[in-house]
């Protein structure tokens, strides 16, 4: 058996050796008569299946086929055969593209609303586009499309507007502008109405307790807001204006800086409303004996507010990095 053994052996190692291979190389053909070597090219015999794959550098080794005549070709992907000839017994292919695409537009198309499946944390992050569809006017009204923030109003007198998350009020809610903290203490009040819509690029809701580096005061949830930004993505000026039929006016204004190592946005709001406007019940007036529809009490308040926001980043070291805001509000409100 051991004799056996060592015959087969003897004879798989005496074919081997007699084993002839073929060399070559694979090389594009440029418009210019420049060539360069093309790598993972398919070199084979035709009608059988000895075939290799050329290297980094184009060459390839190929065993010979069992019998002849034999035709060698070779293919690659988006290129076609332009020349071949014999070079010192190696044999050289010339390939050419077969498709040349001077422009390649992709369009794509995401969601206005988004949940991430990698981040371990339930955030919400709704874009401007999203904020667009509520038609809003600051950042107590972006959440009408929303199913996870509640908006209502605490009281008729002031129209005070509160959020709630999971049911809870929002003073366990934490809002944060780019991770600092942006409405908290007395702000609760009226700082939801701060913050025009069109100032906000993206909101990411948290639902449910966050991480510790954005601090306690996140129980419920967290309302990250970030502001449009300075980069080459912003336009340079953004305008934005808003009426309706009872008489409330709005405008809002954007003026970006996209060169040098210091870029800024300048954002500007003002918003009037000064109409009397009382629908809900009706009393009796004993001192003029007369008769008024309505309950004495606004239905909407009457307000001025002007808002600034001015934000400086400086963009001239990859070392460090540091931003500027200066901010300011005039509030006027009667009810």
């Amino acid at each position: 058996m051991r004799i056996i053994t060592i015959v087969v052996f003897l004879l798989f190692t005496t074919l081997k050796n007699n084993a002839q291979y073929i060399e070559g190389q694979v090389l594009e053909r440029s418009d210019d008569s420049t060539v360069s070597p093309i790598f993972q090219a398919n070199v084979f015999w035709e009608g059988t299946n000895i075939g290799t794959v050329s290297d980094e550098n184009g060459f390839y080794s190929i065993q010979e086929p069992i019998s002849f005549p034999a035709s060698l070709n070779v293919s690659y992907i988006g290129y076609t055969l332009d020349s071949k000839e014999v070079v010192d017994d190696k044999f050289i292919f010339y390939l050419k593209k077969s498709v040349d695409l001077k422009e390649v537009q992709i369009n794509d198309k995401k969601n206005t609303t988004s949940i991430s499946i990698i981040n371990p944390l339930n955030v919400q992050v709704l874009s401007s586009a999203e904020i667009q569809k509520a038609a809003c006017c600051n950042l107590s009204e972006c959440f009408e499309t929303s199913n996870i923030v509640d908006v209502s109003h605490s009281d008729a007198v002031s129209g005070i507007k509160k959020i709630k998350m999971l049911g809870l009020d929002g003073n366990y809610v934490q809002i944060t502008n780019e991770l600092i903290p942006l409405v908290r203490g007395l702000q609760r009040s009226f700082g939801l109405t701060y913050i025009p819509g069109s100032w906000i690029e993206s909101i990411q809701i948290t639902q449910g307790s966050g991480s510790v580096v954005n601090g306690f005061n996140s129980f419920t949830g967290q309302i990250n807001v970030d502001y449009f930004k300075p980069d080459n993505n912003s336009k340079k000026l953004h305008l934005n204006m808003y009426a309706n039929a009872s008489g409330k006016l709005e405008g809002n204004v954007i003026l970006t800086k996209k060169e040098g190592d210091w870029r800024s946005n300048l954002f500007a709001h003002a918003s009037y409303f000064n109409r009397e406007i009382d629908h809900h019940g009706s009393y009796h007036d004993h001192t003029n004996h007369s008769s008024h529809t309505g309950d004495g009490f606004l239905d909407m308040p009457k307000f001025k507010q002007i808002s600034i926001l001015n934000r400086w980043k400086y963009y001239g070291s990859d070392k460090y990095n540091f931003e500027v805001n200066i901010r300011g509000v005039i509030d006027e409100m009667k009810s």
